[in-house]
């Protein structure tokens, strides 16, 4: 069985002879620097915390990591407010987003227009005006 994932809204898999991730539509190398399927933008390096149990050593790191440009500024507000994520994803236009919370609580992203039946729409705006950051949701 082959494992897979998504970056950026893009298929790919693991490739065991290359020992590497790859596109499944074109067999590149995953990058990470792809845009997205969706809105065609590039990925953001952004500083964040990187938790222990996710850390290869084990220990607490800071390091930089790509993360979906869409996204990137309630990122960086989560990080700046001390708030600590073990990942995000914008959803790429066919899911709907969200940001993995340290805690294990998560931050749906999504526009009012689409999703307005569900509860959270005001509280992930909420977060993001609190930090500073515009809303994303028109």
């Amino acid at each position: 069985m082959t494992a897979t994932s998504q970056s950026t809204g893009h298929i790919i898999k693991y490739d065991k002879k290359l020992k590497c991730w790859v596109y499944k539509d074109n067999k590149g190398n995953v990058s990470g620097n792809r845009p997205c399927k969706h809105c065609s933008k590039p990925p953001i390096a952004v500083k964040v915390k990187i938790a222990s149990d996710l850390s290869v050593t084990g220990k607490t790191k800071w390091k930089y990591a790509l993360i979906d440009a869409c996204i990137a500024p309630i990122i960086k507000a989560l990080q700046k407010g001390n708030i600590d994520m073990r990942g995000s994803c914008c959803g790429h236009g066919s899911n709907i987003g969200d940001i993995h919370l340290q805690d294990n609580r998560y931050l749906i992203i999504k526009k009012t227009r689409d999703y307005a039946h569900l509860p959270c729409v005001e509280a992930s705006c909420g977060i993001a005006i609190k930090f500073g950051v515009p809303s994303l949701f028109p």
